[in-house]
């Protein structure tokens, strides 16, 4: 015996390949769909205590066939008891997968075994059966392609014929004893497998396997059914999206059969980096900017065509602005107008800040400054944009000077005013007065508050209040004079003073045009005289005083200056007699070395100022020649000097 098992073992090896492994035809025609209601299809079977049977079964739970009446079966048709340690198997025919490049397997199956010992797994060949490989493996991913596929990893009894021993094991019966329940179909249920890597195979057969052990073999067995090999079904469909609550975000949702598990998106975003593509079902999408985009997704299943789906996403977008600009600067009278495209009606706009809300794209009654507005449309999407509206420069005063009244009782206080970024022609008024002109320069006021406005061509406005103040009036406060005394010669004096005007005061005595600002004047011979008070203003009030002798007259103490100098300093700018009192003058001249007469007076107040024939007098020593009468005694006296002329 042990020198004849290679030999035999080798004959059987050949037999099976010489049974199974040459092709004597093939299919090549898909999609396969084989019911076995006429014969057995071509699928042939053998093995070690091989016992499948085709045909109708009527087994104590097998009791029918998948579909229609007839199908294969280990343990016979009838029954309940499959052989001892069989190796049997059921082998299909050739096909021909150069057209297929997607293949995908489905059958009925029902299995009733000992769970863990006895079962059945299914396999594939591509070398004429030299080698078989299991199709799929245990508690792989359920899904539409591939479900009620193995649901036993390691089946003691199909050791010899596979690896692993993955496959179907299991019945509907409880652990009884030392058979192992549990893990059966419990009914007809349908197998699915993709194919993947038969795809352009040129011949391909594939075989149900079963292993049974030589206890525990009291059950139905297992049994297949209405086999069909296809293309598998191109993963077809369409993909949805909406706007989400942030701006220029999308939700994309998938719409895709049968059970596609691989996704490639991309959303014609590059500018997006790595953001542009994804690999999730039903992705959420920022887009960089608000525009218009190709978005694809390519999507697959576990074994089936991949199809691309593409469609062109326009985003509601904010896409210009029309600004009409406020008027002046401060004015609400701005305008926005905005345009919304690829939106789906109707559409709400809103403009921040203001919390403005409304269905109209036109925005009035703005001020200036930077606003955000914003539409959402009826899908809820949305888009933004920020605008500025400039204010115009405000008009300002680059000129405003008001001069005051001058002088008590006048009218002539002024407004000189000028502006600057105003629009067009300017028009200024005053009030209370209502005056009004094209210039910002007024004349001749009064005293009072007055409010000049300016206004431009496009109702620009600017105002402004001042006021004009009146000095007080000049008024004499006192006036006060000392009388001479013969014994003391020029001792008369004469105080003045005044309140109000503006400014300092100056006083002027005449005759002899002596100024000051203090309004005391000493040194004055007896006589009537006259004192101006002027401000600086030039306005101005006239007094008088006269200065008299307290000891009667002294006609003989007349007194003529040895030297005056007219240079209009205000002192000592005219040649006069002093102390003259009570005298009657009857001729007084002043002659230059020549002898001509430079001087003539009759008048005892008459002086020289200094001039000859309309000019100054050259420096130098003139002479005098006086003669005048005393009043009181009628006395007449004779005087004659020298003067010297300085300036």
């Amino acid at each position: 015996m042990l020198t004849k098992f290679p030999i035999l073992f080798l004959g059987f090896l050949l037999s099976v390949h010489t049974l199974f492994g040459q092709c004597s035809s093939t299919i090549s025609s898909f999609p396969y769909s084989q019911n076995f209601e006429s014969n057995t299809g071509a699928w042939v079977s053998g093995g070690t205590n091989n016992d499948w049977a085709w045909g109708a079964p009527s087994k104590a739970f097998i009791t029918s066939a998948g579909g229609g009446n007839k199908c294969w079966v280990t343990g016979g048709l009838s029954g309940s008891f499959y052989n001892n340690g069989e190796r049997g198997y059921v082998v299909s025919p050739c096909f021909d997968f150069t057209n297929l490049p997607h293949p995908y397997f489905t059958c009925k199956v029902y299995w009733e075994c000992e769970n863990t010992y006895d079962g059945t797994t299914f396999q594939y060949t591509i070398n004429n059966g030299l080698t078989w490989h299991n199709v799929g493996a245990v508690n792989e991913p359920v899904n539409c392609m591939n479900e009620h596929w193995f649901n036993a990893g390691s089946i003691i009894n199909l050791n010899s014929m596979a690896s692993p021993s993955a496959g179907w094991a299991g019945t509907a019966l409880p652990t009884s004893g030392s058979c192992q329940g549990g893990g059966g179909s419990n009914g007809w249920v349908t197998a699915k497998h993709c194919l993947t890597n038969l795809g352009g195979q040129t011949s391909v057969q594939f075989r149900f396997v079963f292993g049974a052990g030589t206890t525990c073999n009291a059950f139905d067995g297992f049994a297949f059914d209405d086999v069909t090999i296809s293309e598998a079904p191109a993963v077809n469909g369409d993909f949805t999206y909406a706007c989400t609550s942030q701006p220029d975000s999308y939700q994309f949702t998938l719409n895709a059969s049968p059970c596609p598990d691989n996704f490639s998106w991309n959303f014609g975003d590059p500018a997006s980096g790595t953001a542009n593509t994804s690999t999730v079902a039903n992705p959420m999408h920022t887009f960089s900017s608000p525009g218009t985009y190709t978005v694809s997704v390519s999507v697959g299943g576990p074994c089936n065509p991949s199809t691309t789906i593409t469609h062109v996403v326009s985003m509601l977008q904010l896409v210009s602005t029309v600004v009409s600009e406020p008027s002046c600067a401060g004015k609400t009278d701005g305008t926005i107008q905005v345009n919304a495209v690829n939106g789906v009606g109707p559409m709400q706009y809103s403009l921040q800040p203001g919390n403005v809300q409304q269905s109209s794209s036109t925005f009035t009654q703005l001020g200036g400054g930077q606003y955000t507005l914003s539409v959402v449309d009826s899908k809820v999407c949305q888009s933004s944009l920020q605008t500025v509206l400039n204010n115009p420069s405000p008009m300002q005063w680059t000129e405003f000077v008001s001069k005051d009244i001058s002088c008590f009782g006048m009218h002539d206080g002024q407004l000189n005013s000028m502006v600057s970024s105003a629009h067009g022609g300017l028009q200024f008024s005053l009030q209370p007065t209502g005056t009004s002109q094209g210039n910002g320069n007024f004349m001749m006021l009064n005293a009072g508050t007055y409010t000049v406005q300016v206004m431009d061509d496009h109702d620009c406005s600017l105002s402004r209040l001042f006021t004009i103040a009146e000095p007080d009036p000049l008024q004499l406060k006192f006036i006060h004079s000392t009388p001479i005394t013969c014994s003391k010669g020029e001792d008369g004096k004469i105080d003045i003073n005044y309140t109000g005007g503006t400014g300092n005061r100056f006083y002027t005595l005449f005759p002899g045009s002596i100024q000051n600002t203090t309004g005391s004047f000493s040194g004055l011979n007896a006589g009537s005289y006259t004192i101006i008070c002027t401000d600086q203003n030039a306005c101005s009030q006239t007094a008088t005083a006269n200065i008299a002798s307290q000891e009667g007259p002294c006609c003989n103490q007349v007194f003529v200056p040895n030297a005056f100098s007219p240079n209009g300093d205000g002192k000592n700018d005219e040649f006069f007699l002093r102390n003259a009192l009570d005298i009657e003058l009857i001729d007084f001249k002043v002659y230059n070395r020549w002898g001509e007469a430079v001087f003539i007076a009759q008048n005892i107040n008459d002086f020289w100022n200094g001039h000859y024939m309309g000019h100054d007098a050259e420096v130098g020593t003139y002479y005098y020649l006086l003669r005048y009468r005393c009043n009181s005694s009628g006395k007449e006296y004779d005087l004659k000097g020298d003067v010297t002329l300085l300036r």
